[in-house]
């Protein structure tokens, strides 16, 4: 247990360590968020977050992969999530939303990369069918975690909860390069956390949701298909019960929008964290509650699986 906690802490301190001179760098370059009418917070905000992220995730994921022999070495996890992160911090720098269409093209080409690298979505049994259901998935939840982070904390503790709890189902199966990637992740994640929520000192951006985006639904495919092959079933319902908050939160905002007769990519006050706003709730403990649906939620999957 203890060498499992090392994967976890490392990435976290090393975040954490990263934040501080990265909120000093966005200050200098001006590269920070200004707030507006949709916006929670009420000063300029620092943007380098998901930087620290990147950087934790990727040393960490290297040495760890040396020292354990574990291979991730493969585009779908070195290259591909890093073109989003560049992509993110394109976006973040323009400091304007980059065409819609553009960035859905990048997206549905990464997709693909990561089809091709073997990562299918074992649901139907047939395989193109099966593929165009991944590259939606895909697709989907790389904008899901971005459209999630419209408040403080919202969208990284909603991938701490993801990523940790899938990193333990994992470790419970004995699949120890998916709790290596997944820990890392989290143990990343929670490191700039601790600047992000509360009162946020740091953001993590566009290019950090982009990010964290691509490969929760890499582990999430993954997750997926470790469930099919144990019980010869189609466990989406499981894979789902882990990313709740993103995939209800993206469905109650593109029926809002459309229903609305709005372009479902025009940004706006309609998300779920926004909707408990409106209830009376501060956003901080609007991001609690949903933290906590997400974390019962996470947990019905290693509870059901424990009896199976």
């Amino acid at each position: 247990m203890i060498d499992l906690t090392i994967y976890m802490l490392i990435p976290f301190f090393l975040s954490a360590i990263l934040v501080i001179p990265l909120i000093w760098i966005a200050r200098k370059l001006n590269f920070l968020d200004y707030p507006n009418e949709r916006s929670s917070h009420k000063e300029p905000t620092p943007l380098l977050g998901g930087a620290a992220i990147v950087i934790s995730f990727y040393f960490c994921l290297t040495y760890f992969s040396i020292r354990t022999g574990t291979g991730f070495h493969a585009p779908f996890i070195y290259f591909l999530p890093m073109v989003l992160f560049l992509l993110g911090l394109y976006d973040d720098f323009r400091k304007t939303t980059l065409d819609y269409k553009i960035k859905l093209f990048i997206e549905a080409i990464l997709a693909i990369g990561f089809i091709q690298s073997g990562f299918v979505l074992i649901l139907t049994q047939i395989i193109i069918v099966d593929k165009i259901i991944t590259l939606i998935w895909v697709i989907g939840f790389i904008n899901a975690f971005n459209l999630l982070d419209n408040m403080n904390g919202h969208s990284a503790s909603v991938a701490l909860i993801a990523s940790g709890f899938m990193g333990i189902f994992f470790i419970s199966h004995h699949l120890h390069d998916l709790v290596v990637l997944s820990l890392v992740l989290a143990g990343s994640i929670a490191g700039f956390l601790m600047f992000n929520f509360p009162r946020a000192k740091i953001f993590m951006g566009d290019a950090g949701s982009l990010f964290i985006g691509a490969l929760i639904s890499l582990v999430s495919i993954k997750f997926n298909n470790s469930i099919a092959l144990e019980l010869q079933s189609v466990p989406i319902f499981f894979t789902l019960c882990f990313l709740i908050i993103p995939f209800s939160d993206t469905l109650f905002v593109t029926i809002s929008r459309l229903a609305a007769g709005n372009p479902i990519y025009v940004a706006d006050q309609k998300h779920l964290s926004h909707q408990l706003v409106k209830k009376g709730f501060s956003p901080a403990f609007s991001v609690i509650i949903l933290a906590l649906v997400a974390l019962i939620f996470a947990s019905v999957p290693l509870f059901m699986l424990s009896f199976s």
